[in-house]
């Protein structure tokens, strides 16, 4: 199973996803993560984006960090 992981941008939400990805990776071997980042924390996902994340990705994670 593939799952994306969608940071917003915000300093550390790729860090701590990329810790989720892993801890998840120990108790399910058969996830695969792929990584997002929108980039900006105060705007909304691109449609391209979304798109990307819909065509490759079985589910979905989003975070933020601060």
């Amino acid at each position: 199973m593939k799952i994306g992981f969608l940071a917003n941008g915000f300093p550390d939400s790729e860090n701590f996803l990329a810790l989720l990805a892993e801890e998840l990776g120990e108790l399910e071997p058969g996830i695969e993560g792929e990584f997002f980042n929108k980039g900006n924390a105060s705007v909304g996902a691109s449609e391209e984006l979304l798109s990307d994340i819909t065509r490759d990705c079985e589910a979905v994670i989003a975070a933020y960090g601060h």
